[in-house]
């Protein structure tokens, strides 16, 4: 299954942990998934999730 999510940001504050636990658990189960931010930068351990818009 390919997922996409949009959120504000990726891997940081609370709304961003979750976007990433969520990628990494569908990753764990063979998944593909992409989060798309806008606001602050991701941390380098989230970048193969991390997708810039805006």
């Amino acid at each position: 299954m390919k997922v996409f999510m949009l959120n504000t940001f990726c891997g940081v504050k609370s709304t961003g942990r979750i976007a990433t636990d969520i990628a990494q658990l569908l990753e764990s189960q063979g998944d593909q998934c992409l989060i798309g931010f806008g606001a602050e930068d991701a941390p380098p351990e989230y970048a193969r999730f991390a997708l810039r818009v805006g």
